[in-house]
């Protein structure tokens, strides 16, 4: 124990005491199950990963980040059943991605996170969903054809597929499992209940600035767009969910409210094992 009778202090990994204080006692055999990238800093000098070793080199415990990554591995490999699941597991990676400063890596995933907790969202990302719908009902009210790229973009929202990509990126990054995004079964299970948390949470586009103003995007058609899971449809034979997910909004030339529907089916959950 060193001078003062102070105690040995917490640490992810197990320490000797050496003249220079407290050092590092790992070997290859002590890595980790896994070795997420964000981890690679932390390791660093200790011999693991390919690291050159460095006996001097102390490691240091970021001890909220390890519990955010517990909490957030643990929600993982717990069924999707709930709109509370949802919301506690989305926070969580929020705190994670403002914890490890990796909120500008992943804005999208940001936004989905934020979009669980407000009642409306009207920052750069809002804005740029709500564009790309006030360009659309743009080509449909001055009968001019939606360009591919329009149409692409739009169903990848319509979809949910521009927060299912940055997710699994997240989750690859920091050495989380992947299954959520990766199996479509999973992912519908928990879009179902994610969809039903933001419902009629809506994005906006604040018009506060002069027209004058320069590079502020100014709708024509509509500002205000809202998602809402209209219907579900359970007991089929093979224990699948039809759910209907639709985006609204109302024209500001005719005042007249459009949508566009979205359909998916959500496979029964895999049989748990029969129990010895």
């Amino acid at each position: 124990m060193p001078q003062g009778g102070s105690a040995q202090p917490p640490a992810l990994f197990r320490r000797e005491l050496s003249e220079e204080g407290w050092q590092p006692a790992i070997s290859e055999a002590d890595t980790w199950p896994f070795l997420p990238s964000h981890h690679s800093k932390l390791l660093a000098g200790t011999g693991i990963g390919g690291f050159a070793k460095s006996p001097r080199r102390a490691i240091i415990v970021d001890t909220m980040t390890d519990e955010l990554l517990r909490k957030i591995r643990e929600e993982l490999q717990t069924p999707i059943e709930s709109e509370r699941q949802v919301v506690y597991l989305l926070v969580e990676v929020r705190k994670l991605l403002e914890r490890e400063s990796k909120l500008r890596e992943y804005p999208l995933l940001v936004f989905a996170c934020d979009w669980v907790v407000h009642a409306k969202l009207s920052g750069s990302s809002a804005h740029g969903i709500v564009k790309l719908f006030d360009k659309y009902q743009g080509n449909l009210e001055t009968g001019t054809e939606v360009s591919q790229a329009t149409y692409e973009k739009l169903s990848d929202y319509l979809n949910f597929e521009t927060f299912r990509k940055p997710f699994k990126a997240f989750l690859e990054d920091f050495g989380l499992p992947i299954d959520l995004c990766e199996d479509d079964g999973s992912w519908r299970r928990f879009f179902r209940h994610y969809v039903a948390v933001i419902s009629d949470c809506s994005l906006k586009i604040e018009q506060r600035a002069p027209p004058a103003a320069q590079n502020v995007y100014l709708p024509k058609y509509t500002d205000e767009v809202v998602v809402r899971l209209e219907n579900t449809r359970e007991g089929k034979a093979d224990g699948s969910v039809k759910i209907l997910v639709q985006w609204h909004w109302t024209s500001l030339v005719t005042k007249e409210p459009r949508h566009e529907t979205s359909y998916f089916v959500i496979p029964a959950p895999p049989a748990e094992p029969p129990k010895p």
